[in-house]
């Protein structure tokens, strides 16, 4: 599926990139075999990203919340003890965020489609994001064959201005042209609208 992608390297398969199908494992063995799964991956690959696609899958099988509960904070303790960032997809939203990945995980981004009559729009939205600051709210976003690219809302560019520091000490920004920044006492205020 990522041959089409600007970014794809067909010599990173197998050395660099590895895939793991575990459907079998989770509906034979539930999550106690899966998690055992992965524990051998993690030990056999030492990999530094993993990325568990279909968690959902355990719900529709008959896993008790308790049980994912459990998987879910063993899976936090493998990642960070192997130092390996997982990233756990989920087919959920915000109106159905009660399940344990969403109250024991350390950052939740949802994505969705908005649609108008005009248009439709893929967004993103940083929904929790334990320990860091992030702007709430929805930011339009493109999938493309270079990857995905985030167009921050305007309020976010205008929130993050450069810091003046103290009243006495404007920091000035040279318009490129000599007499005018003489003119202006060094140049354009920084973060100014002129």
């Amino acid at each position: 599926n990522l041959t089409g992608m600007a970014f794809f390297n067909a010599e990173a398969i197998g050395k660099q990139i590895a895939y793991v199908g575990a459907y079998l494992v989770l509906r034979e063995r539930r999550l106690p075999g899966l998690l055992a799964l992965l524990r051998r991956v993690i030990a056999d690959e030492k990999p530094t990203l993993l990325v568990l696609d279909g968690l959902t899958t355990a719900h529709s099988l008959g896993e008790p919340e308790s049980a994912l509960k459990e998987f879910v904070a063993e899976m936090q303790v493998l990642s960070d003890m192997s130092r390996c960032t997982t990233l756990v997809l989920a087919n959920m939203n915000a109106q159905n965020a009660a399940g344990a990945e969403h109250s024991m995980v350390d950052g939740l981004l949802e994505l969705t489609l908005e649609r108008t009559s005009q248009r439709t729009v893929r967004e993103i939205e940083i929904l929790k994001f334990r320990g860091g600051d992030h702007f709430l709210g929805r930011h339009e976003m493109e999938i493309s064959n270079v990857g995905v690219v985030v167009r921050p809302r305007t309020e976010m560019l205008l929130s993050r201005r450069t810091d003046l520091g103290q009243p006495t000490h404007y920091r000035r920004v040279s318009t490129g042209i000599d007499h005018l920044d003489t003119m202006l006492g060094g140049g354009l205020l920084a973060s100014s609208a002129a």
